[in-house]
């Protein structure tokens, strides 16, 4: 595999080894990338000065819209059945927890964009968000035997 990725990117063989001991080292840099990448692109999002994406005239009637946003929304919602795949989501239902986790984001967002939440709160109200869908998962789970 570093073979290919060093070929991909026209670098030797052998450069990737000297960053990254194996495979797992270059993956786990790949992920962190990436975390870096989407924290960086919600957090853009919620400063953005205007919600022209969520607030378009024909609401629920504007179709192409409506696609494109679920096009958008989709990878997310790919997370959460991959999670129901691995029986991760105790039963639950992963369209559902999508639409919640959707949901929440959106409005947390909105909130920062509008004011009444300092963004530098985001951050830690994602947290306390998944705090509680925690706390209710241990709720809704039957007792041990």
């Amino acid at each position: 595999m570093l073979r290919e990725l060093a070929a991909t990117i026209g670098v030797t063989h052998a450069a990737p080894r000297r960053y990254f001991a194996g495979r797992l080292e270059l993956l786990d840099a790949l992920a962190v990338e990436g975390f870096v990448r989407l924290g960086a692109g919600l957090r853009e999002a919620a400063e953005a000065p205007s919600e022209l994406m969520f607030a378009h005239k024909h609401g629920a009637d504007g179709e192409a819209v409506g696609v494109s946003a679920a096009a958008a929304f989709a990878p997310i919602s790919q997370v959460f059945h991959r999670c129901a795949a691995e029986d991760l989501l105790l039963g639950r239902k992963p369209e559902r927890i999508a639409v919640t986790f959707l949901a929440t984001l959106r409005g947390l967002a909105g909130l920062v964009n509008c004011g009444v939440i300092p963004t530098g709160h985001f951050d830690d109200l994602i947290e306390e968000a998944v705090a509680q869908t925690n706390l209710q998962k241990r709720a809704e789970k039957p007792p041990s035997a």
